[in-house]
């Protein structure tokens, strides 16, 4: 399907467990509106607007999967917003907002977006507002100025924002908060182990123990046929408003 206008679902009983595979959603004001309706899967779209105030895709509902999208907002605050839109999946993506935001995030919980980019102009690429538990992972941020890669704000008391990047490539230096209460950034990293015998073949069976700075043990087991462990995600550090918490060095024996 090519949509050459705004694409706007709006009827909780007419959208559900669709599939929209291609097309083009672009508007004056949103290039999409998912206002209601779940478990819908939305593919290779891409999504554009030349709103100076809307996002070109704004999604007011959850549990959705988008894959391969490109999302465009030309002269507007946001590229994606979403609004009390729990549980959404957003896999192979680009992002571009090149007079503003990457993202918003508002009351959303369990997102998470992996494998894409974000490019943002002025640097406030993500904005998590009372949601919590928001996810990243493969994801690279680029903007012109870096003053806010992440910025994390809340409204009230109990509203702890909680994002956990897993090789996720920003400038850590722009991490802003505004927070009644707590705000948490996990970065976190894959570490890959291999062990070889001195002649370079794989070594299966040799044990590894894996600790954090801390020697919180972190993996225990044995490499396989390949002479691989399972790729293990590993916290580098935790950031709030107040403070850093490293985890690194990790040590691997």
């Amino acid at each position: 399907s090519s949509f050459q206008a705004r694409l706007q679902v709006q009827s909780d009983s007419d959208f559900n467990n669709n599939i929209i595979l291609g097309g083009l959603a672009s508007g004056a004001n949103r290039g999409a509106l998912l206002y209601s309706g779940s478990n819908n899967s939305i593919s290779s779209m891409t999504f554009i607007t030349s709103s100076a105030t809307l996002a070109a895709l704004e999604l007011v509902v959850g549990q959705n999967t988008f894959t391969n999208i490109t999302i465009t907002s030309q002269n507007g605050p946001y590229g994606l917003r979403e609004a009390k839109a729990n549980y959404t999946n957003i896999t192979d993506f680009v992002i571009n907002a090149p007079k503003g935001a990457g993202i918003l995030f508002w009351n959303t919980s369990y997102a998470l977006l992996q494998n894409g980019s974000i490019n943002a102009s002025w640097g406030l690429n993500v904005t998590a507002q009372l949601g919590n538990t928001n996810s990243f992972v493969n994801v690279n941020f680029t903007n012109t100025t870096m003053e806010k890669d992440v910025y994390m704000q809340s409204n009230g008391a109990g509203s702890r924002p909680n994002i956990t990047f897993l090789n996720v490539t920003f400038t850590k230096t722009g991490a802003q908060y505004n927070c009644a209460d707590a705000c948490q950034l996990e970065v976190r990293w894959w570490l890959n182990v291999l062990v070889n015998t001195t002649a370079q073949s794989a070594k299966q069976g040799t044990t590894i123990n894996i600790t954090d700075a801390s020697n919180a043990k972190q993996y225990g087991g044995t490499t396989g046929g390949d002479g691989r462990i399972p790729a293990q995600n590993l916290t580098e550090y935790i950031q709030t408003a107040t403070s850093f918490t490293y985890y690194t060095n990790h040590t691997v024996n």
